[in-house]
């Protein structure tokens, strides 16, 4: 089957189904999967196009956040927080800005709660978002996991979800609703 074929790389065993199906989907249209050659050009794609929306965030060094989180002694530990933000490309180009990021939101809007699509690894950001119910969205099953040892283990309120944010019938309430980066791989 396809999906497993671009999924037997280490790199992609964590992405959820319906996503690499996705982008399977948008790849399939120029090639004849019964011809082994044009399968395998199929599949070479699809896996360049998940490297491109998924794979370059993860930033060298990245195995080393189970680490940091070992060594995060409390939810607003911002040291802490930033050796993990700064392994994922989208996280760290916003580690400069979000203090001034979510003091202009909340100068702006008055929120409790967070839904957070495409999430990554933004919920370690939540000691310059301040204490909100945090919920979030991510298609890869590793980092969910690990969002969600940050949110147990500080016994915060919240948790992330793991699925393609297209593929999800329902989404949680919340006050306020975070893309970050989202819009260029929808």
């Amino acid at each position: 089957m396809l999906l497993e074929d671009v999924k037997n790389k280490k790199e992609f065993r964590g992405l959820s189904d319906a996503f690499v199906s996705r982008v399977l989907v948008s790849c399939s249209g120029k090639y004849d999967v019964t011809d082994a050659k044009q399968k395998k050009m199929l599949i070479k794609e699809a896996r360049a196009q998940l490297r491109s929306l998924y794979s370059a965030f993860r930033l060298p060094g990245y195995q080393r956040k189970e680490k940091y989180l070992r060594e995060i002694e409390h939810w607003g530990d911002k040291a802490s927080a930033r050796k993990i933000l700064s392994l994922h490309l989208s996280t760290k180009e916003r580690l400069p800005y979000y203090e001034q990021l979510y003091a202009k939101l909340r100068k702006k809007v008055s929120f409790k709660s967070v839904l957070d699509l495409g999430c990554g690894l933004n919920v370690f950001s939540l000691p310059w978002l301040g204490y909100v119910e945090y919920y979030g969205i991510d298609v890869n099953k590793d980092d969910v996991d690990f969002c969600n040892a940050y949110l147990q283990k500080f016994g915060l309120v919240g948790g992330v979800r793991w699925g393609d944010i297209l593929s999800v019938e329902s989404f949680v309430h919340t006050d306020v609703c975070f893309m970050f980066k989202m819009l260029e791989a929808l």
